[in-house]
């Protein structure tokens, strides 16, 4: 078998600015101010060291981590960049959807019910979309229509507020796995049938990195999002009890001792 260097440089350099770019997400807004030079030292830092990881990947490395290369042909990276922003929109659902059911009431298990039709549709989703590409030997135009439907269910996601039915949030979640488990499917396609012979396994397994990169990054910038709005809208809130809005930031279970309307505004 032929042995080929491993992209030692690639690798540490991707992790050095993943590391850079969740530290000053994270940071901002929390332990320092989202303008402070910390802050804007480490993200600019992050970009520079993701230039200088793609100018390695794409002339310097021998084999490297990442096929760059391989990458631009046109339905991989679309694949890829679907596949990035697919982890990211999961991860942010999934971690931020129970959040607000548990403070608008909701149990942990009834937070996690509601997510039932979500990995049920995933799996129908999959198999309808895997059904027709097989009988059809396209997945082309069924792209379209799974796209469109996670789409729509994370839009329908965003709608909720205090007087959403309790129902709705069965529905929406399962339009977006129904979406979801479809578009998997089609982004696996498209790799498998658009990347060179040479170079698929290295894309099928830089998918895997491109979609951890994609839950990594969209769970600190969702955090950090979700951080500073929360923050702020806590200390507008309670402006004159500043010690409350500081306990309540960093434990939300505090929540449940507020008033109907103070739980609304906050």
């Amino acid at each position: 078998p032929i042995r080929r260097p491993v992209d030692y440089v690639g690798m540490v350099a991707l992790l050095v600015v993943i590391i850079l770019f969740q530290f000053g997400m994270n940071a901002g807004g929390s332990a320092f101010a989202c303008n402070s030079a910390a802050v804007l030292t480490t993200l600019i830092l992050a970009a520079l060291g993701f230039l200088a990881f793609l100018f390695w990947e794409f002339y310097k490395a021998e084999n490297p981590h990442i096929p760059v290369r391989a990458l631009l042909q046109r339905t991989v990276a679309a694949s890829q960049l679907s596949s990035f922003f697919s982890n990211f929109g999961n991860t942010s659902i999934m971690y931020y959807v129970p959040v607000y059911l548990e403070v608008l009431g909701h149990s942990p298990g009834q937070s996690g019910l509601r997510f039932v039709p979500l990995a049920l549709c995933f799996a129908l989703g999959s198999f309808a979309a895997g059904f027709f590409v097989k009988i059809t030997a396209k997945y082309y135009y069924i792209n379209f229509p799974v796209q469109a439907c996670s789409v729509l269910g994370a839009v329908m996601l965003c709608t909720m507020t205090q007087t959403t039915p309790s129902w709705a949030p069965f529905v929406y979640l399962g339009i977006y796995g129904a979406g979801s488990g479809g578009a998997y499917v089609t982004r696996l396609m498209g790799l498998l049938t658009s990347a060179d012979k040479q170079h698929l396994a290295v894309v099928q397994s830089c998918s895997f990195t491109v979609r951890n990169t994609g839950t990594t990054i969209g769970q600190t910038i969702s955090a950090a999002i979700f951080q500073n709005l929360s923050v702020n809208a806590l200390r507008s809130l309670f402006r004159g009890q500043p010690g409350l809005a500081a306990r309540i930031s960093h434990n939300y279970n505090r929540l449940d001792l507020l008033s109907g309307l103070e739980k609304q505004t906050a």
